[in-house]
């Protein structure tokens, strides 16, 4: 028994949809209408804020917490984009011993408000380096004012950093 093929037939119908364009994709003009309107949306949901100012938790807290004046420049940390976590040397005390709402900690000693830990121990960025550093720069965003903090560190840390302009000195230096 031999079996014949019978002949591909389709109704009248779907034949006029593959030879006529505004049935077979009448959206495809809308699309490309809106096509630079996609795009600009997109492009502006990528882009990502530089980090500067963010909160951070410092790796490295003393015993004793921090002295005013004290400036610490963390390059590793975890918890900023950025990777710089800063003290910007304008909070005494232990950020790890915040306020609750009534004031209180549950150790019984001083606490610290989280608003005073949030303006002085922050997410930044090196802004500036010696020429002799071959480290990525960044700029900084509004509100932040790029200061010399590490003169003769080592050269993990060597360099200018963002920070909050009403924390920089008026002589750009510490």
């Amino acid at each position: 028994m031999r079996l014949r093929r019978a002949p591909l037939t389709f109704p009248e119908s779907h034949l006029s949809m593959t030879t006529n364009s505004r049935t077979r994709a009448p959206f495809l003009p809308a699309l490309f209408a809106a096509a630079p309107l996609l795009l600009v949306a997109l492009g502006a949901s990528g882009c990502q804020t530089s980090g500067v100012g963010e909160p951070c938790v410092p790796q490295a807290i003393p015993a004793d917490g921090y002295k005013l004046d004290e400036i610490v420049i963390e390059t590793t940390s975890v918890s900023c984009r950025t990777r710089v976590c800063l003290v910007d040397g304008t909070f005494q005390g232990d950020p790890g011993n915040v306020c609750d709402t009534n004031g209180n900690v549950d150790s019984g000693v001083g606490c610290e408000p989280a608003d005073e830990i949030r303006d002085s121990i922050y997410c930044s960025c090196r802004c500036d380096a010696p020429a002799n550093l071959d480290v990525p720069t960044c700029s900084c965003p509004g509100g932040f004012t790029c200061q010399e903090l590490s003169q003769g560190g080592s050269d993990s840390t060597a360099g200018s950093y963002c920070v909050r302009s009403e924390h920089a000195t008026p002589d750009g230096g510490r």
